[in-house]
C-alpha cells in the first residue's frame, strides 16, 4: 500500500475514534469499521475483481 494512503487511512481511523469516544449519542456516532474488518473487505473485493475478469 502507498505510504500516502496508509497515512490517510490512519488519520481516519483515528478522526473516528475521537469522534465517537466524544459523543454519547449512538445515533450520531461514526461507528466505523474496524481496520481489520475494512482489510478483510478489500480483499474479498480484490478477489471478486479476479473472478470478473
Amino acid at each position: 500500500m502507498v505510504e500516502s494512503l496508509r497515512e490517510l487511512l490512519t488519520e481516519l481511523e483515528q478522526f473516528g475514534q475521537e469522534n465517537d469516544a466524544a459523543i454519547a449519542d449512538r445515533p450520531r456516532r461514526m461507528l466505523n469499521i474496524t481496520r481489520d474488518t475494512g482489510e478483510f473487505l478489500s480483499a474479498r473485493i480484490q478477489f471478486i475483481g479476479t473472478l470478473a475478469s
